[in-house]
């Protein structure tokens, strides 16, 4: 099964993302947008697994000790770039806690870390540059606009099932943080 380590957000902050998606839908863009209540921050991706390695992996993500935090979900923008969108995400504020996190994550399953962690929220996945020219108005539009903070008090292991109509999530485990002092 393939599986992946994220944040959940929390339903105001799907809300308030929410309204994105809607214009992103009548854009009549080549791709495939993330529903609302399967919006997420990717901590690690950790690829197919069986299920005897899900045990190992839950003890060692058990062990993980960080302190809840706050995430400031702000702006949005394009992977990699304008001339080639693959693509559109919902960005979130500096915030050392969190990838510190991640770091912890991707080390206690020894996930090789290929370039420097980047959080994002991905809001759809483009396919062509047909339309695209509204996509990046879009972003100039929203570049800078705050959408929510939430607290962060937990990360989940999660499998994902890809679609044609895109990928669906289902929680295998869940992990909390420390409460704040």
């Amino acid at each position: 099964m393939r599986c992946f380590v994220a944040i959940e957000l929390d339903s105001k902050t799907r809300a308030e993302l929410a309204p994105v998606l809607e214009k992103i839908a009548v854009m009549s863009l080549d791709c495939t947008p993330v529903l609302p209540e399967a919006l997420h921050l990717t901590l690690a991706f950790l690829g197919e697994k069986n299920p005897r390695q899900l045990s190992d992996i839950c003890a060692n993500l058990s062990q993980l000790r960080f302190p809840s935090f706050n995430l400031e979900v702000l702006g949005v923008g394009v992977l990699p770039n304008d001339n080639f969108v693959r693509v559109f995400y919902a960005g979130v504020r500096h915030c050392p806690e969190l990838a510190s996190l991640a770091a912890g994550v991707c080390s206690v399953l020894d996930v090789p870390v290929f370039h420097a962690f980047s959080p994002h929220i991905t809001l759809a996945r483009i396919t062509s540059r047909k339309n695209i020219e509204k996509l990046i108005g879009l972003k100039s539009e929203l570049s800078n606009k705050e959408f929510a903070r939430f607290g962060v008090e937990s990360f989940v292991l999660k499998q994902s099932m890809l679609s044609p109509q895109g990928a669906s999530y289902v929680d295998l485990a869940c992990f909390p943080l420390q409460p704040h002092k």
